[in-house]
């Protein structure tokens, strides 16, 4: 009989095998959903929208983005390519076990930087200076709306 842990000081049953917790617990978790491609580019039109400075701005940034959507775009053989590498890896139960595993990997691991600092992916917003009030107000709506 495989030896039993307890997380916490109460008495009581162990509700876990230090065994199975390396063996089976992995491939028994769901797969990560892969995102609606055309729920996701709402999302983000959404978004681009509420921190448009103009509607000819967002109109325009909205043509290349339907350009990308569009059935013949590229982001339509991207997501088409996701998809089909997910089903393959799922078919085989084989590691990695979601769709954006592989490449997270490669990203933290594949490179041997000096510093893990370099490898941590940010951006950077850049405000514009805001004299008045109502500027600053507005400003901070439209950024929480894009959230």
């Amino acid at each position: 009989m495989p030896s039993r842990c307890c997380l916490s000081t109460s008495v009581g049953e162990a509700w876990y095998s230090a065994s199975d917790v390396a063996t089976s617990n992995v491939s028994d978790v769901p797969r990560l959903p892969i995102p609606d491609f055309d729920k996701t580019i709402a999302i983000y039109l959404s978004s681009v929208k509420a921190l448009s400075e103009s509607e000819d701005k967002f109109l325009e940034h909205a043509k290349i983005v339907d350009a990308f959507a569009s059935e013949n775009g590229i982001g339509r053989k991207l997501d088409s390519l996701v998809k089909d590498e997910d089903s393959k890896r799922a078919e085989k139960h084989e590691y990695p076990y979601s769709y954006i595993e592989a490449h997270w990997d490669d990203m933290y691991l594949g490179g041997r930087y000096a510093s893990p600092i370099n490898v941590n992916p940010s951006y950077l917003l850049n405000l514009p200076h805001l004299d008045k009030s109502q500027d600053r107000f507005e400003k901070l709506a439209r950024y929480t709306l894009a959230t």
